[in-house]
């Protein structure tokens, strides 16, 4: 249940991330969005599709995925035509965010296969906002491998997504 909860918090945080938290000026900058002592990182360059799932059965469980694994579980669920924002890995979990100019639609229909491939279970999905996040597991309380990914409309008001992935295993 901690491991729920977690997983959840790190949806919201990587949600409200992703869309740039609060509005310009709430943080005592000088006006132009900045903190005077922030840093600027560079954006990720763009990140190439996914191979296509050749059937091959990768990690020897007969269920076509990696489950378990989470490098291969997050090449697979980098979304495609994306331009990769942030990611971080921490004690076993990747933390990713990426634009993409791919609609809501196509994004959840190539998550549910994607998840299908890779062994994963839905075991929730909310939808809020014009967006879409699953929590995945594989098994019905993800204690030993899961994640969240969230797909929402771009915020920026044009076409195309905001996409946050949480994937891995806290028992390394």
């Amino acid at each position: 249940m901690q491991w729920t909860r977690a997983l959840v918090l790190i949806a919201i945080l990587g949600l409200l991330a992703a869309c740039g938290g609060g509005g310009p000026d709430n943080d005592g900058d000088d006006g132009d969005g900045a903190s005077p002592d922030a840093a600027q990182s560079e954006p990720a360059g763009a990140s190439a599709a996914p191979p296509p799932d050749d059937g091959d059965d990768d990690d020897g469980d007969g269920d076509g995925g990696d489950a378990g694994d989470a490098d291969a579980a997050f090449e697979r669920l980098t979304p495609p035509n994306a331009v990769e924002v942030s990611k971080t890995t921490a004690g076993g979990v990747i933390f990713a965010g990426f634009n993409t100019p791919d609609s809501m639609d196509s994004l959840t229909s190539f998550y549910e296969d994607a998840f299908d491939d890779l062994g994963l279970q839905i075991l929730t999905t909310t939808e809020a906002a014009g967006g879409i996040t699953w929590f995945v597991g594989t098994d019905e309380n993800a204690s030993e491998f899961g994640g969240v990914v969230s797909v929402i409309p771009s915020s920026d008001g044009g076409s195309g997504s905001t996409v946050s992935i949480q994937i891995g295993s806290t028992n390394q």
